[in-house]
């Protein structure tokens, strides 16, 4: 299946006082249409940076590298009167926190209703009936009398529905969704995810799911990408990779969620240490100061993703001690 979305050794940097701060380095991945590709990892993994790159979002002074590919096109060279035809209408984002994401100065009704006026050329009265409907699509209740609310007077679930139907108004090819169920309860999260994935079905839409929670990965996403300090640390897909990890990494992000069958008395696994600082530093694993089975060419050595049997990857050199820890059941 051709991919609808390529990344090709992406790398993002950042100015600082010191050296610069590399957000992502050389990141590929690809997506294709009507698949959840799931991005985990740490805070300031790179996981958001990566989308914000894609949606021409990064700061000017930002310093970009790679290729974004998308319907044959390098989004990273187009000027911004171009992006602004794809952002919002072709490849559209959910972001983090609804209530920083909404202005509160306008309706909910408003800021929905720019959307159609400015990527589908509807008058106002048009653009009113068409963002009642968008609403009523992601289930909030009343969309009529939703539509002269401001965001503040809207509960988190509902201003996360909103973002979900400002989102997917003009049915985007691709939807980067970046912690979509953040600060949710659980009932309202199965809610958002569940909307997810049916408007994904009825329009074959791929899904960027950014998350921290494991859970909702093992339950939403076909394939998985773990990033640690702005690099791929393995890829497969979410049912391979949850059964048999195949990077120390990930295998200390499946640690350290708690299952119902640990001894009470155990206290939750960690991983040691601090995550990295994104210096600029590249020799090496970045992993290595936090891995339980490091060894010195781990530290020196480029440590390049491989591709593995099955369709995975991993950039790990010493695979074979990690499976000697899965076999004692210490991983």
């Amino acid at each position: 299946m051709t991919a609808v979305l390529e990344v090709e050794d992406l790398a993002v940097s950042f100015p600082s006082r010191g050296k610069p701060v590399r957000a992502v380095d050389e990141l590929s991945l690809s997506l294709e249409a009507g698949e959840t590709l799931g991005l985990v990892g740490e805070s300031g993994s790179g996981k958001t940076v990566t989308a914000l790159a894609a949606l021409g979002l990064l700061p000017r002074s930002s310093r970009v590298r790679g290729r974004i590919l998308f319907d044959g096109r390098d989004l990273l060279t187009l000027p911004e009167r171009e992006w602004r035809r794809v952002r919002g209408n072709r490849i559209s984002m959910v972001f983090q926190d609804p209530m920083t994401s909404l202005n509160p100065l306008l309706t909910i009704g408003r800021q929905l209703e720019e959307v159609f006026e400015c990527h589908r050329s509807l008058p106002r009265r048009q653009a009113r009936t068409a963002s009642i409907a968008a609403l009523g699509e992601v289930g909030l209740p009343r969309p009529e009398a939703r539509m002269d609310a401001y965001p503040h007077e809207l509960s988190g679930g509902m201003r996360q529905r909103v973002l979900i139907a400002m989102a997917l108004a003009c049915r985007p090819s691709v939807l980067f969704a970046d912690e979509p169920t953040t600060a949710l309860d659980v009932t309202i999260q199965a809610q958002i995810l569940d909307l997810l994935g049916r408007m994904q079905r009825e329009s074959a839409m791929a899904v960027v799911l950014i998350t921290h929670d494991l859970g909702v990965v093992a339950s939403s996403c076909d394939r998985v990408h773990v990033l640690y300090a702005g690099r791929s640390m393995e890829t497969a897909r979410t049912d391979p990779l949850f059964a048999a990890p195949m990077h120390p990494y990930t295998s200390g992000l499946l640690r350290s969620v708690p299952r119902l069958d640990d001894p009470r008395d155990q206290p939750l696994p960690t991983i040691a240490g601090h995550p990295a600082v994104a210096d600029g530093r590249r020799e090496g694993c970045p992993f290595e100061p936090r891995c339980p089975h490091a060894a010195l060419p781990c530290r020196t050595d480029p440590i390049p993703l491989v591709a593995l049997p099955g369709g995975r990857a991993s950039a790990c050199s010493r695979p074979d001690a990690l499976r000697e820890l899965e076999a004692r059941g210490t991983r």
